[in-house]
């Protein structure tokens, strides 16, 4: 089961090989002989790299050559996307990257982005918390005090971003436990 990320990617891949065919298709209805103009053959040169770095590794078999700019013409261009899309329709095809993700997968990658958000904000937190320490210390202060500013601070600042989403959590800010005890207990508790 491919990830949603690297789904999300394939699709918005294979949308710009769809719209460039599509847009080439169009200008050669009424010169397919006349050369491309230098940005529409870059995009196609852009666009056929990154689907070689997407397929990397996969056995999506080989893509089309780029004409030479030189003598490069629009049908040319229009053969190399129609190829280019028709290795990435089978691609999807047998990989499952042409479907839509499922509710489950959807929901598995929403926990997975909040548990890397928790991971992010308590690691600022602990950074901040080290930095209030250390510039306490260095000012011959103390450096608990410096720190409980510093974690109610921050703390604050995670309440007001929690309420602006409509999350609702206790005003006061947690402390660390002290003296033996459990602070935050186990995810089981």
């Amino acid at each position: 089961m491919p990830s949603t990320t690297h789904r999300t990617a394939f699709q918005a891949l294979y949308t710009r090989v769809i719209a460039l065919h599509d847009d080439i298709a169009i200008q050669s209805r009424a010169a397919k002989a006349a050369p491309p103009p230098p940005a529409t053959f870059k995009l196609v040169r852009e666009i056929r790299a990154e689907a070689a770095r997407f397929l990397k590794g996969g056995k999506a078999g080989p893509l089309p050559k780029l004409p030479d700019p030189k003598a490069a013409t629009l049908a040319d261009l229009l053969t190399t996307l129609g190829q280019l899309r028709a290795i990435l329709t089978s691609y999807g095809a047998a990989t499952g990257h042409d479907r839509q993700p499922t509710e489950a997968e959807l929901s598995f990658e929403d926990m997975r982005k909040t548990f890397l958000r928790v991971a992010e904000v308590v690691m600022i937190g602990v950074e901040l918390g080290v930095d209030a320490r250390m510039e306490a210390i260095r000012k011959g202060e103390d450096p608990e005090e410096a720190y409980n500013i510093t974690h109610t601070f921050f703390y604050r600042a995670v309440l007001e971003k929690a309420r602006r989403n409509g999350v609702e959590i206790p005003e006061v800010a947690p402390r660390l436990a002290t003296h033996g005890h459990r602070y935050p207990p186990d995810f089981d508790d």
